[in-house]
This record gives structure tokens, sequence and C-alpha cells, in this order.
């Protein structure tokens, strides 16, 4: 295997994974607004900090594979990375709490 194909394997992979992270980053987020921030203010501050989270990890993955070089190939691989976090893996944290868990603060009365 050639040092070019070992870059663009590497620079796929990592980049994939730096979208699945990024898929990550932005449904805890949005779990932790939905549980914790109950006013708009608040919702669109978490979603601000979710984004330039992702940005960060974004510079952070991009550094990492080609010194900080955006290209085609490591963009598509951090497009693919999120739609796998979201065609595999994006119900992960739906179902262990329902509706994010709201329902254990709302007391039923009888």
């Amino acid at each position: 295997m050639t040092e070019l194909i070992r870059s663009q394997l590497n620079i796929f992979f990592v980049m994939t994974l730096g979208g699945m992270a990024a898929g990550l980053v932005l449904d805890v987020f949005e779990a932790f607004s939905q549980i914790w921030c109950a006013d708009k203010l608040g919702a669109a501050a978490a979603e601000l900090t979710a984004w330039i989270t992702v940005g960060f990890l974004v510079s952070e993955f991009m550094f990492f594979c080609d010194n900080g070089k955006v290209s085609f190939e490591g963009i598509m691989s951090f497009i693919a990375g999120l739609l796998l976090w979201k065609k595999c893996f994006c119900d992960i944290l739906r179902p262990v709490g329902g509706d994010y868990g709201k329902e254990k603060f709302h007391r039923k009365s009888d």
C-alpha cells in the first residue's frame, strides 16, 4: 500500500469518526436542552454551545488528518459520518429516557 492510499484511508476513517462524534455531541446537547432548559434563551445558548463544540471537533479532526487542510474527501467523509450516526445510532439516547426523561419530573395526580 502506497503512502498516498494510506493517507487517504486515514483521512476517510478519521473524518467519518469525526462526523459520528459530531452527531453524538449534537444529540447530547439536544437531550440536555430538552431536559434542563425551560426557556428559549437557555435552549438557544445550548444550541450555540453545541455548534461551537462541533466546530472545535471538526477543526481538531481536520488538523489530525491532514494538518488542517480542507479537502473534498474530508468533507464527504465527515458528512458520511453524520449520516451514519443519524441512520444507525441516533435513537440510542431517545429510548432510554422516552421524551428525554421529562416524565420523571412531572408527578401524575390521582
